[in-house]
């Protein structure tokens, strides 16, 4: 099984992938691009940041299904810390 991985500057929200990665810093999880994915994925999101008390500190992880509400199937937000 091969990986592909494509870095680009085009909005992330239309790109059909199996997922895209968000990389969040500190305390900005409602900020930018992490709010608008956390937005447009609805409750079922804000409920696994809840659970996983995502905060964006360095090596979090927290990968989220889209349930279609984006083209990619998920978001794996990804901790930066400072």
């Amino acid at each position: 099984m091969s990986i592909k991985v494509t870095v680009t500057s085009a909005d992330p929200r239309h790109s059909a992938a199996d997922m895209v990665v968000v990389g969040v810093t500190s305390g900005s999880l409602r900020k930018g691009l992490s709010r608008d994915f956390l937005k447009a994925i609805g409750s079922s999101a804000n409920k696994a940041v809840k659970r996983a008390d995502f905060t964006g500190k360095k090596g979090q992880l927290l990968r989220v299904a889209t349930g279609g509400s984006v083209k990619a199937d998920s978001v794996a937000f990804v901790g930066l810390g400072e």
